[in-house]
This record gives C-alpha cells, structure tokens and sequence, in this order.
C-alpha cells in the first residue's frame, strides 16, 4: 500500500511538469502573441493574419506593441481567413491555407514557410 502512495505521487508531480506553468501564448481573434522571457532584442512577438499569404510579424522590446498605424498595412485589408494554431513544448505555429509560420516560445525566432 505504501508503494503504491508513493507512485502515485511521482504521476502527480510528473503531470503536473508536464503541463507546465501558465502559456505564454496569448491567441487573438487575428493572430497571436508570445510573451518571451526578459531579453535585450524582443520581449513580444505578435504574428497577425492578413490574408491566406500574408502574416505580419511585428517584435518589440516592450512590454506593449506601438498603437501608431502601421506603414506596411493598409488598414482595413485583412480578409476574412481560415487559420489555426498549434502549441508545441517549445514552439508555437500559426497555419493558413498557403503558409505557416513558426515561433520559438523561447528566442522569439520566426520561420516562414508555405503551405506543403
């Protein structure tokens, strides 16, 4: 009986490191955020669907993302897109019908590539 108490406690505290803290992945109705740990180079990173072959990737030190209107979209372009997000252990994806990007949850490093 003793034993098994002691498994039992080892499968609780592996699950419970398995799922981890609070996700550092914020998902939006557009997009998403990951907030990196302190870093000098990026503090967030928010990927936004445009269109099935437009992301934007917008990175900042801060811990909040500049309000002033972008220069490299025009506002009200986004189109109505079927997309998707995928968590890993230590990525995270966003896919749209013609393109995924990936994001370290760790570094904040992105990777695009289409859709195979």
């Amino acid at each position: 009986m003793k034993g098994s108490f002691g498994r039992y406690i080892v499968l609780i505290v592996l699950g419970l490191t398995a799922c981890g803290g609070p996700s550092n992945v914020e998902k939006l109705t557009d997009g998403i955020i990951v907030r990196l740990a302190e870093s000098d180079d990026a503090r967030s990173v928010r990927l936004r669907v445009i269109s099935d072959n437009i992301i934007q990737v917008v990175a900042t030190p801060l811990d909040t993302f500049s309000t002033t209107t972008s220069l490299m979209v025009l506002p009200n372009v986004a189109q109505a897109t079927q997309w998707r997000m995928e968590e890993g252990s230590d990525l995270v994806k966003v896919i749209t019908p013609r393109m995924q990007a990936t994001v370290s949850t760790a570094t904040g490093e992105v990777h695009i590539i289409d859709a195979q």
